[in-house]
């Protein structure tokens, strides 16, 4: 969560929002902005994302949800991910077990 937001800010000073429902991620993810310096345009949430409601975003990255949604949920989810993007914006899902698409 953290150094892929980080990465995105360092590279194009883009505003980055994450989303988790894990305490030690939020807090990892904030401490590691605090470190590389970018913690005042980095924010990293103890969220769920269906409780997302301030989009427009430019982009989204969803790095490893899917296999949390899981498939039965897997438009659901990124119905809500496309619902938060602005026209013609992109967005990248990647999961981290090629087996559950």
């Amino acid at each position: 969560m953290g150094r892929h937001g980080d990465s995105r800010r360092k590279e194009y000073g883009a505003h980055v929002v994450g989303v988790t429902l894990s305490e030690p991620q939020q807090r990892y993810a904030s401490e590691q902005a605090k470190l590389a310096g970018v913690s005042d345009l980095v924010e990293f949430r103890l969220q769920d994302f269906r409780d997302v409601k301030d989009g427009p975003f430019d982009a989204i990255s969803s790095i490893g949800m899917s296999e949390h949604v899981g498939r039965r949920s897997l438009s659901a989810y990124s119905q809500c991910l496309f619902d938060l993007l602005k026209p013609g914006a992109a967005s990248s899902t990647t999961p981290l077990v090629a087996s559950l698409l």
